[in-house]
């Protein structure tokens, strides 16, 4: 019989040390800070629907967004079903087929201009700076920012060609003086990723707001 933190262990190595590294970093923080300490030690094969719903509780008890809550839940049941694919328990599917809680993510509201003026203020000296000034003036999505490629950027036709996280269907937004600026003071850096943002200041707190 195997734990939890088995069927992770196997899911880090064989699963996401494929993956990109920056899905690594995000997927392995939820499993540390969310997962491990709650379920991590449990034997598979006796978890209930019951200890899912403990999993839950905690989660929201911490005040984390819906949609935290649920990537969390997603990335359980991911683990999970890993295992029993790989034959690693004996476990049937349907014990860990929970219900995932839903989430609204559409804007409920705007910035106003002296919030935003306000926000730029307080972070400014920080390059959270650039990210929060290019997203006033892009409306990109957290998400399509922090994936933002310099390839994904065409600097002659002023257009930002991004692939839409919620549709998977191309689109583009053009490039205003202000947006083209910081990404030419940007693309200057090494790396292939514009906005490097999490261990900054700001990061934990800024990433678990924005949306």
């Amino acid at each position: 019989m195997i734990t939890v933190q088995d069927a992770w262990d196997a899911y880090n190595l064989r699963i996401l040390s494929f993956k990109k590294k920056r899905n690594q970093f995000i997927e392995q923080g939820r499993w540390s800070n969310h997962i491990k300490n709650n379920i991590g030690h449990r034997l598979i094969e006796d978890l209930t629907v019951n200890d899912y719903l403990a999993l839950r509780s905690s989660l929201e008890d911490k005040n984390l967004s819906p949609q935290t809550v649920s990537h969390c839940l997603s990335l359980l049941r991911r683990i999970l079903k890993r295992a029993i694919d790989n034959n690693m328990t004996k476990c049937s599917i349907p014990s860990f087929m929970y219900v995932m809680p839903k989430f609204d993510n559409k804007r409920k509201r705007y910035l106003s201009e002296i919030e935003a003026r306000d926000l730029l203020e307080e972070l400014d000296g920080t390059n959270w700076y650039d990210a929060m000034l290019f997203a006033l003036h892009t409306g990109m999505r957290k998400g399509e920012m922090m994936n933002l490629r310099k390839s994904d950027c065409d600097f002659i036709s002023g257009f930002i060609h991004i692939v839409d996280t919620k549709t998977f269907k191309d689109r583009v937004i053009p490039m205003n003086s202000v947006s083209k600026d910081i990404l030419t003071r940007l693309y200057a850096r090494d790396g292939e990723f514009f906005f490097i943002l999490e261990t900054e200041k700001y990061g934990n707190k800024l990433l678990k707001n924005w949306d």
